[in-house]
């Protein structure tokens, strides 16, 4: 018998007949709380109000995109430079009140791309063109009618209504 009479049990003996206490089942994600269907309902409004606001502008918007795909759909040719300066004159009685804009024509017209385009380029550059300068006796070099219409294609894209 080599046993010791006087070993302890595994173990510490006070605690020998209690059971291991055991973890509760993990909480699930569904069910949702009411607190997360509320930052859920108010996520959903905001990109519904989000996206109606997009689809609004790229709607009003829709006029510059149409004019800008047919200049560039267009050859830079002495030919196309009439067709170019009516698009501008149609994209302008689109945005601005006809009153202001259906009358001019010559300097009056070019300084009014200028302002509502923020740049000079129409009455001092190759915009010219679109003025009364377009009906002069020596056509225009291609080079100078593709730099026109790269000038329209800007202003149409970047016009503002002044007030």
């Amino acid at each position: 018998m080599d046993e010791t009479p006087f070993a302890p049990p595994f173990g510490n003996p006070a605690l020998q007949g209690l059971i291991e206490p055991t973890l509760p089942e993990r909480i699930g994600w569904w069910p949702l709380a009411p607190g997360w269907w509320a930052v859920i309902a108010t996520l959903l409004l905001l990109g519904a109000v989000a996206g109606g606001r997009w689809w609004k502008r790229w709607r009003r918007g829709a006029y510059r995109r149409q004019a800008a795909a047919q200049l560039r759909s267009m050859n830079p040719t002495a030919d196309n430079l009439g067709r170019m300066a009516l698009i501008l004159k149609l994209t302008a009685l689109r945005t601005y009140p006809r009153d202001r804009v259906a009358a001019l024509s010559g300097d009056g017209w070019l300084a009014f791309l200028d302002r509502t385009g923020s740049t000079d380029q129409f009455t001092a550059g190759s915009g010219g063109l679109f003025g009364d300068q377009r009906y002069a006796a020596a056509l225009p070099e291609e080079a100078e009618i593709a730099a026109a219409r790269s000038l329209a294609i800007a202003w149409i894209e970047q016009h503002h209504v002044d007030s």
